[in-house]
């Protein structure tokens, strides 16, 4: 029980955390804005605000800022992933050849047919590259594993 009460809070700690360094995020910038024109831009409250500051927090900031989210939230995801299937506390994608995998296939794809395939060839090809090499470091592993039981 108290265990389940302290993770409960620590997760709601860790959501407004989040969404306090998400708001931070928003107003820092080149164009440095108050918390309450972007609370405005985004129609939380009703406070007035320019055409320019409605863009710059809707068009520029907000989207920046839920990438930059998304993409921590699935390397996290990642990382637990390849610790739990490892079995590993330190693995990480430079530890078994996942990231060379990934810069192998775009390598490969750019000295084969340079930039005449069209603009997701590159990501394409790199995400190819790590995939297979992620199949060739699980096969070894269970190869491995088989042999030593």
């Amino acid at each position: 029980m108290l265990m389940s009460y302290r993770y409960h809070w620590a997760m709601w700690g860790a959501m407004v955390v989040l969404i306090g360094l998400m708001l931070f995020s928003i107003t820092r910038g080149t164009v440095s804005l108050s918390l309450m024109q972007v609370l405005g831009a985004l129609k939380l409250v009703d406070e007035p605000v320019s055409a320019m500051v409605s863009r710059i927090v809707t068009d520029l900031r907000v989207p920046r800022m839920l990438l930059s989210v998304l993409t921590g939230a699935g390397l996290a995801m990642v990382g637990a992933l390849l610790q739990t299937t490892t079995r590993n506390d330190l693995a990480d994608p430079f530890l078994f050849g996942l990231s060379s995998g990934a810069s192998a296939g775009a390598v490969l794809v750019i000295t084969r047919f340079g930039d005449r395939l069209g603009v997701l060839t590159l990501p394409v090809s790199a995400f190819v590259g790590g995939v297979c090499s992620a199949i060739a470091v699980m096969l070894l592993f269970h190869f491995k594993k088989a042999t030593r039981s």
